[in-house]
């Protein structure tokens, strides 16, 4: 599993601060960790999304987020999922063309050629393909059978560790900005009490 570490330092500097507010803290806490994990899910998508030709719905619908509450303060971010198949790519030619060389571009560094691959329809799918040069008799014909080219799964995408490096900064900053409103906001509360 990759993941990307909070770390929640300094607690009894902020205690010291909040003094009679003390019973509000792993509220605070709690609040201040669910919605960076949320905008950590949202960042490393859009990270994502710069170096890959992928779908954002189809990175977004493989992350899990187990959030927090005030007893329990770990929160987590999860990626899991299958290999994705190149038609979820930019896939050049999109449809069939007899004699026509399938380019593949997964990472947003140019297209790639197949010289084997072709586009087929194969069980309802449109996808790219290539023989596998093994054969089976059906109603008395031989025929070859085919594969359906796959590539890289979402979580390893999402995975990429130059991504998480830029992740881990942008989290601590994230929680502490919104542990920080979060405080504040107790704070105010209790002023208008």
């Amino acid at each position: 599993m990759i993941g990307v570490k909070l770390e929640v330092s300094g607690i009894n500097e902020i205690i010291n601060v909040l003094g009679r507010y003390e019973a509000e803290l792993p509220g605070c806490i709690s609040r201040a960790i669910n919605r960076s994990l949320e905008m950590v899910k949202t960042e490393q998508i859009r990270k994502t999304t710069e170096s890959y030709y992928a779908q954002r719905s189809k990175l977004g619908s493989s992350i899990n987020i187990f959030k927090t509450n005030k007893n329990n303060l770990l929160g987590s971010i999860i990626s899991s999922g299958k290999v994705i198949g190149l038609d979820h790519f930019r896939l050049n030619p999109k449809t069939r063309k007899k004699g026509k060389i399938v380019q593949v571009a997964v990472k947003k560094d140019g297209l790639k050629s197949l010289p084997n691959a072709f586009i087929a329809y194969h069980s309802g799918k449109l996808g790219a393909f290539e023989r596998t040069g093994r054969f089976i008799t059906k109603n008395g014909r031989k025929r070859e059978t085919i594969k359906r080219l796959m590539t890289v799964s979402a979580p390893q995408m999402l995975g990429n560790l130059s991504i998480l490096e830029y992740l881990q900064g942008y989290a601590d900053e994230k929680f502490r900005m919104r542990l920080e409103h979060e405080i504040d906001r107790v704070i105010g509360l209790w002023f208008l009490k």
